[in-house]
């Protein structure tokens, strides 16, 4: 996790993973640990930004928000190099 330099706010945050692979009618579920803020737009209904390639190649779809059961808080536990 990085902050976004290029924001005027010091709090925001950019993440950026790939998945290759997924099959259809699968959940997948993420849990991104270690989170500074308490609190984001995560916490008020935003959802992530997905890309699919077969989408944008077949259906002409591009970037897409997605995902349900989305959950922001602060990790209580402290990683270890503190």
């Amino acid at each position: 996790m990085k902050f976004d330099h290029n924001c005027p706010s010091v709090y925001s945050q950019w993440f950026f993973f790939k998945m290759t692979n997924t099959r259809r009618k699968l959940v997948y579920k993420f849990n991104i640990v270690n989170m500074v803020k308490g609190e984001a737009l995560y916490s008020h209904g935003m959802r992530p930004l997905i890309y699919s390639k077969k989408e944008a190649e077949f259906q002409n779809i591009g970037w897409q928000r997605f995902g349900s059961d989305i959950t922001y808080m602060q990790n209580r536990k402290k990683p270890d190099f503190f």
